[in-house]
């Protein structure tokens, strides 16, 4: 994913931190991912790269290509709402 230009985080986001219950140890936190583009880079070629990054996962996870391109194309256009707002 980085040759194509984006970070490890962009499935999923783990860090590590602090145990709340017991600040002597630590824990791995998952969260839903950052949006990965932001309003510089909506037009350029990093909005495509990311469109084929999300089918090639979606794919991965068993979705047939059309299914993907459809339903990913549905994300991107909220992705791009979203950073509008």
């Amino acid at each position: 994913m980085r040759q194509i230009g984006f970070n490890a985080n962009s499935i999923v986001e783990l860090r590590v931190g602090a145990d709340f219950e017991n600040n002597s140890r630590f824990i791995v936190y998952v969260d839903q991912p950052k949006l990965n583009l932001n309003s510089k880079q909506i037009n350029t070629n990093n909005t495509e790269n990311h469109f084929k990054l999300m089918v090639q996962i979606a794919e991965m996870m068993n979705a047939n290509r059309f299914n993907a391109e459809n339903e990913m194309s549905e994300v991107l256009s909220l992705e791009k709402e979203l950073i509008n707002v």
